[in-house]
């Protein structure tokens, strides 16, 4: 093998590590700060770069922010595959750790609002997503009609999502912060016992028939 064409590939290797990078640490910061809070520049410096290196990586901030979304639902998805149940998953959700550590953790709670302002591929990116753990959690669930797991699945989701956001948002108050996560967790816990108990119901009915 030529010493030219070794070259060429460490530099493909090299690339693709560096824009690898970029990616993790874009990931990391647009969900601690948002989307509109992290400049290029300022992206490329905590990746030890120069902004004229941007561009070789990615055609506009647009194409980042797509890749970035992909990287920042890898975290839920390892929950998602790491948790024996859903209850598991919901706990790990409505957790302190999770609401004190965004940029480690879900992309739906930090960049729903962000990406809701914007068009094209970053919103159809999330859009698709969104629905990919909406399926999750509709095979988690007992309901006895697809129309129902879906309408419970939905539900979930915006009482998950929208608990971690708001109990980050009023940090201020450490104790209302904290009983946002506690009373969704009870609430949800709640609302899952009365479908099972409602299918248990449904199951026993037809079997003394």
């Amino acid at each position: 093998m030529s010493s030219e064409v070794t070259e060429m590939r460490k530099s493909r290797v090299a690339k693709s590590e560096t824009h690898k990078r970029i990616i993790d640490i874009a990931a990391r910061r647009f969900r601690e700060r948002g989307l509109e809070g992290v400049s290029i520049a300022k992206l490329m410096e905590d990746a030890g770069l120069t902004i004229g290196g941007f561009y070789r990586h990615f055609d506009s901030k647009e194409a980042l922010i797509v890749e970035t979304v992909d990287r920042a639902f890898h975290d839920v998805d390892v929950w998602k595959t790491s948790c024996k149940d859903i209850s598991e998953f919901i706990a790990i959700y409505l957790s302190a750790n999770h609401r004190d550590h965004p940029g480690k953790g879900c992309a739906m709670g930090t960049l729903a609002v962000d990406i809701s302002r914007m068009n094209g591929p970053p919103q159809t990116f999330f859009t698709r997503k969104i629905q990919g753990n909406l399926a999750y959690f509709e095979q988690c669930l007992l309901d006895e009609s697809a129309d129902e797991r879906k309408a419970t699945a939905t539900t979930l989701l915006s009482c998950l999502v929208g608990a971690i956001a708001i109990s980050r948002a009023v940090a201020a108050d450490s104790e209302l912060s904290d009983k946002i996560l506690t009373d969704s967790k009870h609430g949800i816990a709640a609302l899952l016992k009365r479908k099972v108990d409602a299918l248990d119901r449904q199951v026993s009915a037809t079997t003394t028939k």
